[in-house]
């Protein structure tokens, strides 16, 4: 495609021939548009460029000749567009950009006949000038994605935007638009200990928030008296290391960002016996028998209530006692 206030559309050829010593010598170009044949040998009828004087779809018919004698002919659609009679964008969710997410426009321009060739999109038009993303291939609302410094600060960028129809900038306008991107809050959130099934629920206060509020959210996690607790006894939770949490902070501006930690819920030891050995005779000690499965780890910890009044007996050992 070509815009209609080009000085001139450029066409090229890429025709080959094979065999040995074969070459292409003369060419003939319909341009489609009523003006005479342009045929002839050498460069300029090979690339040869042509004006056109109205806009619209043209048939271009291409014949090529070679040294021998034989000819091949091809015929093209080709496009003059008129000229922009706006270029614009929509930017997307305009109220809630955050510096830590994509920022998103949707193409918008006006062209009075066909479409854009070309689009220069400057991101950041006042701190970056000379840095800029360009499609070829814009089509209307098309949607660009950029992403900008992850930033805890409020930052106003000037986009400035150009729409082309024409090859040689003839055909173009542009626009530029502030576009305000807010401060993105930070969240921290180191690992949170071992939690042991049958230990109660655990104090979560592992996670820091810069720039705005944090929540915790995940299966057993709750929030009660200003406090959030990890319950490993809670619908949801499973033993192992599959238990996620997310720390969440929100910014006023309604910017967030999220941490996670998997919380390891340990299985506890089992007593499958505990039983006495040999006869039971009073004034005579009694020995005690114990058979048990390890959870998480060994068990290392061994504690006696004899419910006699004596003191309770905690032992190291899983021996008989």
């Amino acid at each position: 495609a070509a815009c209609l206030a080009d000085a001139m559309a450029q066409f090229t050829d890429t025709s080959t021939v094979a065999g040995v010593g074969a070459s292409i010598v003369f060419w003939e170009w319909d341009f489609g548009d009523g003006s005479p044949i342009f045929a002839g040998t050498g460069p300029t009828y090979q690339n040869p460029a042509h004006a056109y004087a109205a806009v619209g779809q043209k048939s271009v018919t291409l014949i090529v000749t070679s040294n021998s004698g034989c000819k091949d002919i091809i015929t093209q659609q080709f496009f003059i567009n008129g000229e922009v009679t706006r270029a614009a964008f929509a930017t997307l969710n305009p109220n809630n950009l955050c510096s830590n997410r994509p920022v998103q426009i949707r193409e918008n321009s006006l062209v009075n006949v066909g479409g854009l060739i070309r689009t220069d999109i400057y991101w950041d038009y006042i701190g970056a000038p000379t840095v800029f993303d360009q499609d070829n291939s814009p089509t209307p609302n098309k949607i660009y994605t950029h992403n900008y410094p992850n930033l805890q600060i409020d930052r106003l960028y000037k986009v400035k935007y150009f729409a082309y129809s024409g090859f040689n900038g003839v055909c173009q306008k542009d626009t530029l638009i502030d576009i305000l991107v807010r401060a993105s809050p930070v969240a921290t959130f180191i690992s949170v200990p071992d939690v042991c099934l049958n230990g109660g629920p655990v104090t979560l206060n592992q996670g820091s928030a810069a720039g705005g509020v944090g929540v915790y959210m995940g299966p057993g996690v709750t929030f009660a008296g200003g406090v959030y607790t990890f319950d490993p006894l809670a619908t949801g939770v499973v033993l192992g290391t599959n238990n996620s949490v997310v720390y969440t902070v929100t910014s006023p501006t309604g910017c967030d960002s999220a941490k996670v930690q998997q919380i390891k819920v340990l299985a506890p030891p089992v007593v499958n016996t505990f039983t006495t050995v040999g006869n039971l005779c009073h004034n005579n000690a009694i020995t005690f028998h114990n058979t048990y499965t390890n959870g998480d780890g060994t068990v290392v910890k061994w504690i006696y209530n004899w419910n006699d009044g004596s003191p309770i007996q905690t032992m190291t050992t899983g021996a008989d006692t």
